[in-house]
């Protein structure tokens, strides 16, 4: 969606908002207030719809919002940082190729080292057990795509991020693993 209305509203990627309060993503401010009104109207058309209606009967969630995200105008002289090589997260590559649809092709990357994003694929369970599952799956992925990176290149950079901020580390291949040394890694993870 494009419209110079929506040049200055903040909005959120769907992926952080899934299994939340998803108030604390919705777009705010001023700018923001004819989305919001609109994000009602439409609630109280579809409450009732006849599409609602038959997709409770079948069992199914009501749809009952709309989600805006990646609105406004990309830069001219925007460019891919890096070499997407790996992406575990289901929730960006199922909507990817539609998101991406008619949008012009970036340049390529002249960054020399693969983007790899690693993410826990049990965040949200409630099952400790599945949840230490998914942790210690996530720590040997993260170690072993860093050990790889440094036996290919002379550094490799590690981005910690969280929902609102991230921290990054520059590694180098003859003190790799300092940055672990410097601070425990309880307070590098409260950092984000």
């Amino acid at each position: 969606m494009a419209h110079s209305s929506l040049a200055e509203v903040v909005t959120a990627d769907p992926a952080r908002a899934i299994a939340r309060n998803v108030a604390a993503w919705m777009p705010a401010g001023t700018p923001a207030r004819p989305w919001r009104q609109l994000l009602t109207e439409m609630q109280m058309v579809w409450q009732y719809h006849p599409v609602n209606e038959a997709r409770m009967r079948a069992g199914r969630p009501e749809a009952n919002t709309l989600w805006l995200h990646g609105c406004g105008a990309l830069p001219a002289d925007l460019r891919n940082p890096f070499v997407m090589q790996h992406q575990a997260a289901q929730s960006v590559t199922a909507w990817w190729p539609a998101a991406h649809a008619g949008l012009p092709k970036l340049p390529a990357s002249r960054h020399p080292h693969p983007l790899q994003v690693l993410q826990p694929q049990a965040t949200r369970e409630t099952d400790a057990e599945a949840l230490g599952a998914a942790v210690a799956a996530l720590d040997q992925a993260a170690a072993e795509a860093i050990d790889q990176a440094l036996r290919d290149h002379a550094s490799a950079q590690v981005v910690l991020a969280g929902d609102r901020r991230w921290i990054g580390f520059e590694l180098h291949k003859a003190r790799r693993w300092q940055f672990w040394r410097r601070a425990e890694a309880h307070v590098l993870l409260g950092l984000v």
